[in-house]
């Protein structure tokens, strides 16, 4: 009976892989086997069976799961405090979430791991709307809800370039959710800056005015001093556009501006950007 319980490098074991693949048959003998704990065994990142069946959709394996070791099989968390509904939501699992929510209530869908991050930072980051407007309906401050380091589900769709979560966001939230800012003052534009992604800024800007484009840190940093840190050319040519060719020679509290950042991390194109709009911002002190 050892065979059935064995375990990979990564911890796995067969029941790992029978609820990732769904297959309630195997997991059924498994229990009948080795008995139910065999169900709950964690892998090495302290994963159980039904983290793996959330993460590909499988509601059968976790209703079959939760009848033979109750809630706390879908309630579990793993080293990192990660839940079902965590996997679930960066997933787009819906019906997964559904079924947390129906078996566990909607506070399953609103826990937080160690670092802050809820299922709705997670849906944000990899731009499932479906998965947002179920998690509205049943929480709607999920939507707003601020990770450990201060940010929230709209600076992760921002720095992954989801404009239409950004987009329901407004329109479930107000347009001052895009005006949020993290603990380091940094807004959702900041981070889409960073990131090269034009057309999120273009949205923001449409949304909530130039003030998303000249918005500081804490720090006094712009997005053009991330941009030209990161060589992100079109980001700076959409802030001159928009905003004069001031908003690329402003300095920060420590005086640094976007053209000591570009030459500190190699950025020749963006020098030369910065030298055709605006010349002393190669000497400037």
């Amino acid at each position: 009976s050892e065979a059935l319980t064995a375990a990979m490098a990564d911890g796995a074991t067969p029941a790992h892989l029978a609820a990732e693949n769904g297959h309630v048959d195997v997991l059924r003998f498994l229990a009948e086997q080795c008995g139910r704990e065999a169900l709950m065994a964690t892998d090495a990142y302290g994963r159980t069976p039904a983290h793996l069946a959330a993460d590909y959709g499988h509601v059968d394996v976790l209703c079959f799961l939760a009848e033979q070791c109750g809630s706390e099989a879908l309630t579990a968390a793993d080293a990192k405090g990660c839940t079902l509904a965590h996997g679930a939501a960066a997933k787009g699992q819906v019906d997964v979430l559904r079924l947390l929510a129906e078996k566990c209530g909607s506070g399953a869908l609103t826990v937080a791991d160690a670092n802050g991050v809820t299922p709705a930072h997670g849906a944000a980051a990899y731009g499932h709307v479906v998965v947002l407007r179920f998690l509205a309906e049943r929480c709607s401050e999920a939507l707003t809800a601020a990770m450990a380091d201060g940010a929230t589900p709209a600076h992760l769709a921002a720095e992954n370039g989801h404009v239409d979560v950004l987009r329901f966001l407004a329109e479930q939230c107000g347009r001052e959710a895009l005006m949020a800012t993290d603990a380091y003052g940094r807004t959702p534009a900041h981070l889409a800056a960073d990131y090269g992604h034009v057309d999120v800024l273009c949205f923001l800007a449409e949304q909530c005015g130039s003030e998303a484009l000249t918005a500081a840190d804490a720090k006094g940093c712009t997005l053009a001093h991330g941009a030209a840190a990161k060589g992100q050319v079109d980001v700076l040519r959409l802030l001159a556009e928009k905003c004069g060719s001031g908003a690329l020679t402003v300095a920060d509290a420590n005086g640094v501006t976007p053209a000591h950042g570009a030459a500190a991390y190699g950025h020749v194109v963006v020098l030369r950007f910065l030298a055709e709009r605006c010349s002393e911002a190669l000497t400037a002190a």
